[in-house]
């Protein structure tokens, strides 16, 4: 019941989680994000291809004489030219090979272009943001702490392009091809399709509720990481000549050991959590 409660809320959040980047990445061109859902849109399709291909084949080389005599196999073959069970099996399975080449093909281009376009929006956010920065009056420099604005145009830009955007283009397209899949299955067996969609949608649900707070604990513990291996690089190579006269660089090479430390481990399990409810 809790749950039921907190679902408006939970929507509510993924609405203005949604707007914030739908914000930022209009000015940064509609046509690029049309280019990128026409890229999931293809690898939806193929996808399904990919996966319709193959079941035609493993029903032909399993019964042959049955894929003949069957409704579709029989107005299939009624628009080929009549062949034996050896070549019509051959044929199949260059069709289902091909299919399953086109549909990685595809595949790795639709990734690649949602790649491409996070990380340009990273390039083209860094000197956006750099060009405001440093078109500021001189006087906001005296009270700004360089350290945080580099981190902002460095750490924060990339991190949000590949830890946010990159994540939420290939959720939107894998929702693209589990839709996709979803259709075909709808039409070629509606009880599978509605069971089979009930019972994964209630397990992502649950996985993703228990990784959740996990990623924000990580989260929290890049950011900390992240800002204390820039401020203590920054305050020792900014003020080498004095720490090299008190001999004090092993206490700032200790901190920094130990953020750099803390950010390799937890950097190491985001992809866990990333990518985990997928396998």
């Amino acid at each position: 019941m809790q749950a039921l409660k907190s679902l408006p809320d939970y929507f509510h959040a993924i609405g203005i989680f949604f707007r914030r980047i739908v914000f930022l990445a209009l000015p940064y061109g509609v046509g690029r994000v049309i280019k990128v859902f026409g890229f999931s849109l293809a690898q939806g399709f193929f996808q399904v291809l990919g996966i319709s291909a193959i079941f035609p084949f493993l029903a032909l080389v399993a019964d042959t004489p049955g894929f003949r005599m069957s409704t579709r196999g029989g107005w299939l073959l009624g628009h080929l030219p009549t062949v034996n069970d050896a070549t019509l099996i051959g044929w199949a399975g260059l069709i289902a090979i091909a299919s399953l080449l086109a549909s990685n093909s595809v595949n790795i281009a639709a990734e690649f272009n949602r790649a491409n376009y996070a990380l340009g929006f990273a390039h083209w956010l860094r000197v956006r943001l750099l060009r405001r920065i440093a078109r500021r009056p001189y006087s906001t420099f005296l009270y700004s702490n360089s350290t945080e604005l580099l981190k902002k145009i460095n750490v924060d830009v990339m991190r949000y392009a590949t830890g946010v955007l990159l994540p939420v283009l290939d959720c939107i397209g894998n929702s693209v091809t589990v839709v996709l899949i979803f259709i075909t299955l709808l039409w070629v067996n509606p009880q599978i399709a509605m069971g089979s969609s009930i019972l994964f949608g209630l397990y992502y649900l649950l996985i993703f509720r228990l990784l959740k707070s996990r990623r924000n604990v990580i989260s929290q513990g890049l950011n900390s990481a992240n800002r204390g291996t820039m401020h203590e690089a920054q305050q020792l190579l900014n003020g080498i000549k004095p720490i090299k006269v008190h001999l004090v660089e092993e206490p700032l090479l200790t901190r920094f050991d130990h953020h750099s430390f803390q950010q390799s481990r937890l950097m190491a399990w985001m992809p866990v959590y990333q990518n985990g409810p997928r396998y």
